[in-house]
């Protein structure tokens, strides 16, 4: 019975940490994403009345996503109410199966913009490799 409890035990604890460590990593990717120059430049976060930023919950956003600290502040909700159109709804976010890349597209209300692209995690840190921005 021991023995049993050690094989089922240690692996438990290792699925466990994996996937809290998997929600940290949408985390820091969401950050890097919100923070980027390149958002910046379209979001114009510095006007007066953008922050926070809201970030609408959906099928697309990891269920147990932290809210990242520092950057602009965000503010997770489950719909636009009070946000005066100042909200981010994601409408991909695919981490890829070895937790290297993620594949992201997010609609920014207020300037009526898509912003997409692919991050890359090199040395234990989330880059912006490639974007695009389409205007509606």
């Amino acid at each position: 019975m021991q023995f049993l409890k050690k094989y089922l035990l240690v692996p438990s604890i290792l699925l466990l940490l994996s996937c809290s460590n998997k929600e940290v990593n949408h985390s820091v990717a969401i950050k890097r994403i919100v923070n980027s120059p390149e958002f910046n430049k379209i979001a114009h976060l510095d006007i007066e009345g953008r922050a926070p930023l809201y970030l609408i919950r959906n099928e697309h956003l990891p269920a147990n996503f932290l809210t990242p600290e520092g950057g602009h502040p965000i503010k997770v909700v489950s719909d636009t109410t009070g946000t005066n159109e100042n909200y981010v709804r994601f409408s991909k976010f695919k981490l890829s199966k070895n937790n290297d890349s993620l594949k992201f597209a997010i609609y920014y209300k207020i300037e009526n913009v898509s912003f997409e692209g692919v991050l890359t995690k090199k040395n234990h840190d989330w880059a912006i490799q490639d974007c695009s921005i389409f205007q509606f």
